[in-house]
């Protein structure tokens, strides 16, 4: 089940960036769309990677809240990224 929607408007969905859910499913699977403003980039537009991993982390919490139906409170106690390219603003 796919579901589409705007992102809430709230101060952190704010910060990150975030446009919309693009899906959220019971299977554990979530698609966010977020969008770098210049506000989130270091020198050369390259997004600093705090915000990545804040986008990463948020969605990987719309996964566990779909699978387990707001059981759980997703909380990241340990969070490994490779940044293997720079992400960029538009």
């Amino acid at each position: 089940m796919t579901i589409l929607e705007p992102a809430p408007v709230d101060d952190l969905n704010r910060a990150l960036g975030l446009v919309r859910r693009i899906s959220v499913e019971p299977s554990g699977r979530a698609v966010l769309e977020y969008e770098a403003g210049r506000h989130m980039c270091h020198s050369g537009g390259v997004v600093q990677g705090g915000f990545i991993s804040g986008w990463l982390d948020s969605a990987m919490a719309q996964a566990v809240i779909a699978l387990t139906g707001s059981e759980m409170a997703p909380m990241s106690l340990d969070l490994k990224i490779s940044f293997f390219a720079p992400g960029r603003d538009r």
